[in-house]
């Protein structure tokens, strides 16, 4: 499924301490891929968290000047396809989020099933 020079996306869009809550998620992703390229996706409230993790290659930040309505929408979709993804793992998203996964073509979209909306979006999400 995953080799080691895959690129994976790592979904944390809410507030700082659940995005430090993550941070033990990473490194265990870091220790299993050490040559994965791992990028995160954050909210600008807990940016400086991505940014200062030693286990990211880089990280995007979800500004929502950028990424908001229904161009944004598609400024994010084409964001994640310049980023050449193979697998999404999303902690948690809201509904615009995990459909940009799905339309930017990542192949592996491992997310909770905990709305209606995340049947459609992640292909090997967990209840």
């Amino acid at each position: 499924m995953l080799n080691k020079s895959t690129r994976i996306l790592l979904v944390r869009t809410d507030k700082i301490g659940d995005v430090v809550l993550t941070t033990p998620a990473i490194a265990a992703l870091r220790k299993k891929y050490p040559e994965a390229h791992l990028v995160g996706l954050v909210s600008t409230t807990a940016a400086e968290v991505y940014r200062m993790n030693p286990h990211l290659n880089s990280h995007i930040v979800l500004d929502p000047n950028l990424y908001t309505g229904f161009l944004g929408f598609w400024r994010l979709v084409r964001r994640l396809r310049k980023e050449k993804l193979q697998a999404a793992v999303a902690f948690q998203t809201k509904m615009p989020v995990a459909f940009a996964l799905l339309f930017a073509g990542i192949r592996y979209r491992i997310g909770p099933y905990s709305k209606w909306w995340s049947w459609l979006c992640f292909n090997l999400g967990r209840r």
